[in-house]
């Protein structure tokens, strides 16, 4: 597979994670292969093979010069605080004081090594995050993926940029399209219809367990600065209320006559609700879904349907504030590709719903930037009022079939043609023979993106924009 062409100079680091071992291994193993270059692999999870993030962390963590030896990161506090789910519900002193001490360890680590870039799956934690902010100030390029929208494809991410890296051809366009636009499509994150209650039942009382499990292990010394662990316990706290559990049976609404703004809920807490808004104001997912009804109840029906792997997950209180606040909610058995065809627009704060509109001919209004916009994505801020005169303004300037085409060409120029194992599987156990194939694919453009990456000349406050309470 070596390819004469391809140069990396310097050091690749993986981040990695302790449910894949194997495959990072693969990975290593084939970018020795193709680059001739040092692999090195880095984590917070203690891995073995792996350099220990969070030891040098815990070290430091005692340390009464962690804050003064790192003040380069002071202004960015707030943007990685506000955005991860476990440092938000932390006092402040605290948060700090657990960044100060992983930026130390994250620093020394990088301190004399020549690191040409960082491979690592986008996660919603702050640790990754700092690394990311690290390789930001340092002019170090980190290659990011996360699952795509597109069966068989992988984008090319850290918090929700693209860098187009790959020219592609109308025929792997059309088949895309072709794809993306059958009305059976659902996106393989995306569970199918049927037994969706049962389903929200089971996550209910597996969360139970998980709380129970994490609560208990997070308190041993040995899981001080454990990421998993901690996070899990305080997730999994939030989602064993007995509103959760009442939201299974909550009575829904049937879909409006007339026009209507159909807005499908995101899973959250998550990389695209969390980690790639833009504004310098951290808003809660559920606190912006609920001013966008606000604003909008009064002038259109807005119709709300949740995300299948949300139920179970999320409190009843949101369902009767959004209920308060004008909104109609659709029984989660509806069928999403129907109500998208019903509806006048699409709302979204970036998901695929918003690729999904356009494959149905309509308009997106999205409540922040996401990196597939086209001709038909409306951009707003949640206190705004979707103009009628505006969305079909847009429906005139282009076709829904040349949006839809121009929305999948950018995907596609800034994702690699396979899927990675650690960001769709569970575990090791399930890549199969897939490893080597993907892990050769990658390594075919890591070049490219690398460079592509670097002609961005990408800063920190370009991602880090939350400054304020």
């Amino acid at each position: 597979m070596t390819n004469k062409n391809n140069s990396i100079n310097g050091e690749l680091v993986l981040y990695t994670r302790p449910w894949f071992t194997e495959y990072y291994k693969n990975l290593s193993r084939v970018f020795v292969q193709e680059f001739n270059c040092a692999v090195e692999l880095v984590s917070d999870y203690s891995v073995t093979n792996s350099y220990d993030l969070r030891k040098a962390a815990n070290s430091l963590y005692k340390s009464s010069n962690r804050q003064e030896s790192n003040k380069e990161i002071a202004c960015f506090l707030t943007d990685v605080i506000k955005r991860d789910r476990l440092l938000r519900v932390l006092d402040r002193a605290q948060a700090e004081k657990q960044i100060y001490a992983y930026y130390g360890s994250i620093k020394s680590y990088f301190l004399n090594r020549d690191v040409a870039c960082v491979f690592s799956a986008t996660v919603d934690q702050y640790v990754i995050d700092l690394i990311y902010l690290y390789c930001l100030q340092n002019n170090i390029p980190l290659v990011g993926y996360h699952i795509s929208v597109i069966p068989g494809y992988t984008l090319i991410t850290a918090r929700g940029e693209i860098y187009p890296f790959r020219n592609v051809d109308d025929a792997e366009i059309d088949k895309v399209i072709e794809l993306l636009s059958d009305t059976t499509f659902r996106p393989a994150y995306i569970p199918r219809q049927g037994k969706l209650q049962v389903a929200g039942y089971s996550r209910y009382w597996k969360n139970v367990l998980r709380y129970a499990f994490y609560k208990c292990v997070s308190a041993l010394p040995l899981n001080k600065l454990n990421y998993h662990v901690e996070s899990s316990a305080v997730v999994a706290r939030n989602r064993v209320a007995i509103g959760n559990l009442m939201a299974l049976t909550y009575s829904f609404d049937t879909p409006p006559n007339g026009s209507f703004l159909y807005l499908p809920l995101q899973f959250n807490p998550e990389c695209n609700s969390d980690y790639w808004d833009r504004a310098n104001v951290y808003e809660d997912y559920e606190n912006k879904i609920l001013r966008f009804i606000e604003a909008n109840s009064g002038v259109w029906k807005v119709l709300v349907k949740e995300h299948p792997n949300m139920l179970g997950m999320r409190n009843v209180d949101f369902y009767k504030k959004l209920r308060a606040s004008g909104a109609l909610i659709a029984s989660p058995d509806t069928d999403h590709r129907s109500l998208l065809r019903q509806s006048f627009a699409v709302v979204t704060m970036n998901s695929s719903a918003g690729i999904e509109a356009v494959c149905e001919g309509k308009v997106a209004v999205c409540l922040s930037r996401p990196y597939y916009a086209s001709t038909y994505h409306l951009i707003l801020t949640s206190s705004l009022i979707v103009n009628e005169m505006e969305v079909l303004k847009l429906n005139s300037l282009l076709s829904a079939k040349d949006a839809l085409r121009e929305t999948v060409q950018k995907i596609l120029e800034a994702s690699v043609p396979c899927s990675l194992p650690d960001i769709n599987y569970d575990t090791d156990k399930d890549v199969s023979g897939e490893g080597t194939s993907s892990s050769e694919s990658v390594a075919s453009y890591l070049p490219a993106i690398i460079m592509a990456i670097r002609k961005s000349s990408a800063k920190p406050e370009s991602f880090f924009t939350v400054t304020e309470e």
